[in-house]
C-alpha cells in the first residue's frame, strides 16, 4: 500500500499542471471563437495562451524525466548497486538490446552502476505516459512497448 501511495504522489504535480494546461487552452479557445469578430483581441488571446501554456508543457516534461531518473535511482538501489551515470537515448535507438521494440512512446537510457566493485550496464525502456511511468499499453492504440530492464 505504501508502494501504490509513493506513486500517486509522484505524479502530482504533474497532473496539476496538466489540469492547468487544459483549463487555459480550452479557456482560450472558447474566448477566440466567442471573440471571433475582433480580430486583435483574438489574436491576443491566442498569444497569451500560448505563453501561458508552453511553459506548463516544459515544466512537466522535466517533471516526467525526474519522475523516471528517480525510478532508475529506486530500481538500481534496491538491486544493492550505486548509479554511475545516466544517458538519455536517442529514440529509437536500434543498438540497445531492445533492438527493434522501441517506439515513438518509448525513452530509452543506458544506466551505469556499481555494485560489489564491479561496474554493470542496466537498460530502461520508460514510457512516455506522464501519470504512469509503469503503463505496459502505451500508444492510443496500445501500439507502443511497455516499461522493461535489462540488466547485463
Amino acid at each position: 500500500m505504501k508502494y501504490l501511495r509513493k506513486e500517486i504522489t509522484m505524479g502530482y504535480p504533474s497532473n496539476i499542471l496538466l489540469f492547468i494546461f487544459l483549463f487555459v487552452l480550452l479557456s482560450g479557445i472558447i474566448l477566440a471563437v466567442m471573440l471571433r469578430k475582433k480580430k486583435r483581441i483574438v489574436v491576443g488571446i491566442i498569444v497569451i495562451t500560448m505563453l501561458i501554456c508552453i511553459p506548463i508543457i516544459f515544466v512537466i516534461s522535466n517533471l516526467h524525466e525526474d519522475n523516471l531518473k528517480k525510478e532508475i535511482h529506486k530500481i538500481i538501489e534496491s538491486r544493492g548497486g550505486h548509479v554511475l551515470t545516466i544517458e538519455k537515448l536517442k529514440e529509437q535507438d536500434f543498438t540497445t538490446p531492445f533492438n527493434y521494440e522501441v517506439s515513438n512512446h518509448n525513452i530509452l537510457f543506458k544506466i551505469t552502476y556499481t555494485k560489489d566493485s564491479n561496474e554493470h550496464v542496466a537498460w530502461y525502456r520508460a514510457v512516455k505516459t506522464i501519470n504512469n511511468i509503469h503503463d505496459q499499453t502505451p500508444g492510443r492504440y496500445n501500439d507502443g512497448y511497455g516499461e522493461k530492464w535489462i540488466f547485463e
